[in-house]
């Protein structure tokens, strides 16, 4: 692999995460997600292990004063993420059968912020009246809804274009 060039660097990130991970990616995409004219590097592919939707990423912000790809921790931690580019938001949730929750953040002074978070726990003797706890660490402000449960969160708790019809 030639890692002088951009595109080596992206295949020696793609055949480390292989080999690292024991998947393969289902996909690979660039991404302005810092907003600097520069496009980052997102590794996607299928979690192997638990009961929801397992869609992740590896996310690799480009640095050009070093001319390399560097691991972002805080957006490759998003499961099932939806990247609003134009409106500066990514949302992530994970909910499996036991419960769940998932986040949005917000792209504020050259930073990504997580700006709202939620959780929601499964009471099979309750499915239908359950509690969405949701939280605004800016404002401190915290809610409940009561929502039947489900794996996907209502729109109103968070804004995702992952759909089962999509899985």
């Amino acid at each position: 692999v030639d890692t002088t060039t951009l595109e080596g660097k992206r295949e020696k990130i793609r055949n480390n995460f292989t080999a690292e991970t024991f998947t393969r990616p289902i996909y690979d995409t660039l991404i302005d997600l810092t907003y600097d004219g520069h496009t980052d590097y997102v590794i996607g592919y299928y979690g192997l292990s638990g009961t929801g939707m397992k869609n992740r990423v590896n996310v690799y912000l480009f640095n050009p004063k070093l001319n390399a790809y560097i691991f972002n921790s805080k957006l490759s931690d998003l499961s099932n993420p939806t990247f609003y580019i134009k409106e500066k938001k990514i949302t992530g949730f994970y909910i499996g059968n036991g419960g769940g929750g998932g986040e949005k953040m917000e792209w504020m002074k050259n930073n990504w912020v997580t700006t709202k978070i939620f959780k929601v726990d499964f009471d099979p003797e309750n499915r239908e009246k359950t509690e969405w706890i949701i939280e605004y660490p800016l404002t401190k402000k915290k809610e409940v809804l009561i929502r039947p449960f489900q794996m996907i969160p209502p729109k109103e708790i968070l804004e995702t274009e992952i759909d089962w019809d999509s899985f």
